[in-house]
């Protein structure tokens, strides 16, 4: 028991050595491959320095504009000839002979309603409640549901969270 317990500072002690040494190998083989694929910087004039330089590295250079001849001033256009709508065919008028059409005047009276109550329909007696015995009426104990849904919980039965 005792040798595995002196082996046990240096099975920790190889196993960071072994992580150290590899982020060195990783870093070292990212900056070899980053200063393989650098290309160098293309010179911009009158590019500011900021978040313009970002993109001003990736920019192409750009070849001055050639001077272009002057404009020269046309005559102007004459306007355009219009041509005449064609004039459409005159429509046949409607014949005046037909009436106006007025429906039949008709009357209506609805049934009288019926206030008997269907014959599924069982009927409930009402009686009073047990808690209205308790509470001595039923508004009282209608005020007292409503008291205790405003108040809440006691605080001892009140959650944490």
């Amino acid at each position: 028991m005792k040798e595995l317990s002196d082996l046990l500072p240096l099975a920790w002690f190889g196993i960071i050595a072994i992580g150290v040494i590899s982020s060195l190998v990783k870093s070292a083989k990212r900056q070899a491959a980053k200063a393989q694929s650098q290309v160098p910087p293309i010179q911009t004039a009158g590019v500011p320095q900021g978040l313009h330089a970002q993109f001003a590295a990736n920019a192409a250079q750009v070849a001055p504009p050639a001077p272009q001849a002057p404009l020269r001033v046309r005559a102007p256009l004459p306007p355009p000839v219009r041509r005449a709508a064609p004039v459409p065919p005159p429509q046949p008028a409607a014949p005046s002979t037909v009436p106006d059409y007025t429906p039949p005047p008709t009357s209506y009276t609805p049934a009288p309603l019926d206030s008997t109550p269907p014959p599924h329909v069982i009927g409930v007696q009402r009686r009073p409640v047990r808690a209205a015995r308790l509470f001595g009426s039923s508004h009282a104990v209608l005020r007292s549901i409503i008291a205790s849904e405003v108040l809440g919980k006691p605080r001892a039965l009140r959650d944490e969270y």
